[in-house]
């Protein structure tokens, strides 16, 4: 699987009960898409949604912005197998079952890119994340879109304003890119799978967006418990729109 963006045993082991863990963050993932398709063009021919889990999301924002062509990027065999079951319905959806460096083969361009609920903070480091950004850019129609949200280490709203005080500090001293490396359980069925995902924080995200080639639009953040939307970088989750130079 490419880059190996997504441990495949804990998507495995997590598909079936996907739709219940998306319903959970269900604030969270509505004001994002709120977002979104606010901002979307007038005009939406085509969607690529990367790292789409079951489908289920981009299927919903592909057909909100009347979208004719979507196609649903899903590392994860047991996840892609979702996908297809639910695009059943969407006449114009394909299904590919790759990692996102893998889109560098294709020669399709789309209107808007979707990249959710940090899908970058599972490819492996920083190198990595920048060739995977390059790649969607690539993907870009001349006026396209790239709508994307990551964990933000830097977020006092969810661990408080005075640790995250000292991660700046920290961060401006001396940055490590391996300190957002976040290892977690996710309980369900019963089972605590093991799991794991990259908490970028702001400067980060700027060097890796300027890097490759990409510019942002627009930058906010997102509550994670409320889905309260603010320009403070240090108040939420980091949501961007980003478009090519």
């Amino acid at each position: 699987m490419g880059y190996g963006a997504r441990p495949m045993s804990q998507y495995a082991k997590l598909a079936p009960h996907y739709r219940g863990i998306s319903q959970q963050k269900k604030t969270y993932i509505d004001a994002v898409d709120t977002l979104i398709l606010s901002q979307v063009p007038h005009q939406v021919s085509s969607v690529l949604d990367v790292g789409a889990a079951d489908g289920v999301r981009g299927l919903s924002l592909a057909r909100a912005m009347k979208a004719g062509h979507l196609t649903l990027c899903e590392p994860c065999p047991e996840m892609a197998a979702l996908c297809r079951g639910n695009a059943a319905s969407f006449p114009g959806a394909k299904i590919l079952e790759c990692d996102a460096l893998a889109l560098e083969t294709i020669t399709e361009q789309y209107d808007v890119i979707l990249c959710l609920w940090n899908v970058l903070g599972h490819v492996p480091d920083n190198a990595t994340r920048k060739r995977v950004l390059n790649v969607l850019r690539e993907r870009l129609s001349p006026s396209g879109l790239i709508f994307m949200d990551v964990n933000n280490r830097h977020n006092a709203a969810a661990y408080g304003t005075l640790k995250v005080w000292g991660r700046r500090c920290l961060d401006a001293v001396t940055f490590n890119e391996t300190r957002g490396n976040a290892v977690f359980n996710v309980l369900v069925g019963g089972e605590n799978i093991p799991a794991k995902g990259h908490l970028f924080t702001p400067g980060e995200m700027d060097a890796l967006i300027a890097g490759s080639g990409l510019v942002i639009r627009q930058r906010k953040t997102v509550h994670y418990l409320s889905g309260a939307i603010s320009i403070n970088p240090y108040q939420g989750q980091l949501f961007y729109i980003l478009e090519a130079l």
